[in-house]
């Protein structure tokens, strides 16, 4: 063989055998890429949590709008309840009396009708002028007798003070 030609083939021997086997250049390259790789699931991660904490934001803002919407309603309901009840005991209050008149006034006239026609009748013959019943005759009082002198008696004679002499107011 020429010696050109196994020139050229030990050139492209010492150009291919070197490449089969690890240089040292190339592993910090693949260092790079297993730094790369952790540094995408780390973020995959972070970027998963982040996602989870944000829904869970979310889910509280809308309980905390739920939450506001309530009170809002509590807020216009509540007063108007109120009222109600103040209404319907100042009612109770007021029919309480008239119920209790009712009440005695309908359990005073629970009378029978054999009373009710004694009564009529009593009234007729009261009403008459020369009615024999019940006539009343005036008496003369009669005089206390044997009474102790009480130390409360009246005015006399020397207190009282005569009508004409007053002025007139």
């Amino acid at each position: 063989m020429p010696w050109y030609l196994l020139l050229i083939l030990g050139f492209l021997l010492s150009l291919f055998l070197p490449s089969c086997h690890t240089p040292e250049s190339s592993i910090p390259a693949r260092e790079a890429l297993h730094t790369q790789a952790e540094q995408n699931r780390r973020l995959a991660e972070l970027q998963q949590t982040w996602m989870q904490e944000r829904q869970e934001l979310f889910r509280q803002r809308d309980t905390l709008e739920r939450e506001r919407a309530e009170w809002a309603t509590a807020r216009v309901r509540d007063p108007v309840i109120a009222a109600a009840i103040l209404r319907v005991g100042e009612l109770a209050l007021c029919v309480t009396p008239l119920a209790l008149c009712w009440m005695l006034l309908r359990t005073s006239t629970s009378t029978s009708p054999d009373e009710l026609l004694a009564e009529v009748l009593l009234e007729a013959q009261l009403a008459t002028p020369d009615s024999p019943v019940l006539r009343l005759e005036a008496r003369p009082a009669a005089p206390l007798s044997h009474s102790p002198p009480s130390r409360l008696t009246g005015p006399t004679e020397a207190t009282q003070i005569d009508d004409a002499d007053s002025p007139e107011c």
